[in-house]
């Protein structure tokens, strides 16, 4: 422990502070993202405790404070309350956080998700829009939406009814992690170790599974082979067995790696997935239809300690999120999402079969490919069982939507959709010199 305290004191160089309590906050920020086993879960309330201004620590039991310009730890691992240091040894060499690039708003951003003009919809056949309805009419979802930059070009069927989202719950989460990751509250490369997850039901996690980081969870790579809560049929049939394949080495499309990674989430920032995703993304992007009653956690606690977030939105708002990402994280000119992490989150980092793989809890086209096209700019896409479908083309700049109320009569399989987006694809008119596409037939 001592040594601990030696290099906490020896990581920084003194420079001068304006405000003694900002520079508190920076010194526990850091504190938070280099020792995690001792200052968790991240991002703490400071307060006055007594005449020290300090962050409590409840799994840990310890507290990080400062006063009259001195930095103090307290607790049972460092055999009471121990002075570290004046916090002008600190500063100099925390990292200064490089500021998101800004992205150029769009020509239409003051009117997202309005509907299209007569000028707009000319880029579109009459003729091709009516041939895809009356097929979609045919074979019975919930409901389609069509944008194209930022502007509904057509909607079917009930929009504003909110549906689960089955798998697409997934890439909500993954957007969540955007911001905490760009400002270091999370460190995609802590191992559960490192950060304290396990799994309670027996048999739980080995010393090797603990090694797994939450990069490899986002990218269904852990090598942790734990039952999970909300497994399908198939999840259960295909799952490796335990120990089978080291962390980071094998694909497995795992919803204990999807489940665990909302409790990290939650552990590491605080805030409960649900509230976050309203206060941080749902509010800023102006979903119309998004209400905490429609959410829930799904326990089978005889299974896994870790729930599944279970998430309902209507077509619309699924739409306006993958707006969200089809325009680099921003929306009306603000920065919802970094860049940054629009771009890693939808990277390419397992090719799962012909033409798609698998990205942090998104579907990215591999090569292109997407449902019988190609592309010159990588589709992705979030998807959930049932019909679930948001469909972002950036080389269109479109983002097609797909819902799917299995509660009702509603239903539609795979094939349906594919060829209801031929048709989509087929309506779109494009200038003379990007009209050429391969399809597969």
């Amino acid at each position: 422990m001592r040594k601990f305290l030696l290099v906490f004191l020896l990581v920084f160089l003194s420079q001068p502070f304006a405000d003694e309590i900002s520079d508190s906050n920076q010194v526990f920020d850091w504190a938070e993202s280099q020792y995690p086993q001792y200052f968790s879960p991240s991002g703490q309330q400071s307060a006055d405790v007594e005449d020290y201004y300090a962050r409590f620590y409840p799994s840990t039991d310890n507290y990080l404070g400062t006063k009259n310009g001195r930095v103090y730890v307290h607790g049972d691992t460092f055999g009471g309350l121990l002075d570290v240091g004046p916090i002008s040894d600190y500063l100099s060499q925390i990292p200064i956080p490089t500021p998101t690039p800004t992205a150029t708003p769009t020509p239409s951003s003051s009117m997202l998700m309005a509907q299209a003009s007569a000028e707009q919809m000319a880029g579109w056949s009459s003729t091709g829009l009516a041939k895809a309805k009356a097929y979609w009419e045919s074979y019975g979802s919930t409901a389609i939406a069509i944008i194209e930059d930022g502007y509904i070009i057509a909607e079917w069927g009930d929009t504003e009814r909110p549906i689960s989202c089955y798998s697409v719950r997934k890439s909500l989460l993954s957007a969540l992690y955007g911001n905490p990751v760009n400002n270091g509250q999370i460190n995609l490369n802590w191992t559960l170790e490192q950060i304290g997850i396990d799994d309670s039901v027996p048999p739980s996690l080995t010393s090797d599974e603990k090694q797994a980081s939450i990069k490899h969870l986002l990218m269904a790579r852990s090598g942790v082979y734990h039952p999970a809560a909300y497994e399908t049929s198939t999840m259960k049939a295909e799952r490796p067995e335990r120990g089978s394949h080291d962390p980071g080495t094998y694909f497995y499309y795992n919803n204990w790696d999807f489940n665990t990674a909302g409790s990290i989430y939650e552990q590491l920032t605080g805030n409960g997935i649900f509230n976050a995703f309203e206060q941080q993304i749902a509010n800023p992007i102006g979903m119309q239809h998004y209400s905490l009653d429609n959410m829930q956690y799904s326990y089978e606690s005889d299974i896994s300690d870790h729930p599944a977030y279970l998430f309902k939105l209507s077509t619309l708002d699924r739409a306006r999120f993958g707006l969200l990402f089809l325009n680099n994280g921003q929306w009306d000119g603000e920065q919802i999402i970094p860049s940054k992490w629009i771009t890693e989150s939808t990277t390419l980092y397992s090719v799962v079969d012909s033409g798609v793989g698998f990205g942090y809890m998104w579907w990215v086209s591999d090569n292109g490919w997407l449902k019988g096209y190609q592309f010159e700019e990588t589709p992705f896409s979030a998807r959930g069982n049932n019909g679930q479908y948001i469909l972002i083309i950036p080389e269109r700049d479109l983002v097609v939507v797909q819902s799917m109320d299995t509660s009702t009569d509603d239903y539609a399989n795979n094939r349906s959709f594919n060829d209801l987006f031929e048709l989509i694809i087929e309506a779109q008119i494009l200038p003379s010199d990007q009209k050429e596409r391969i399809t597969l037939h």
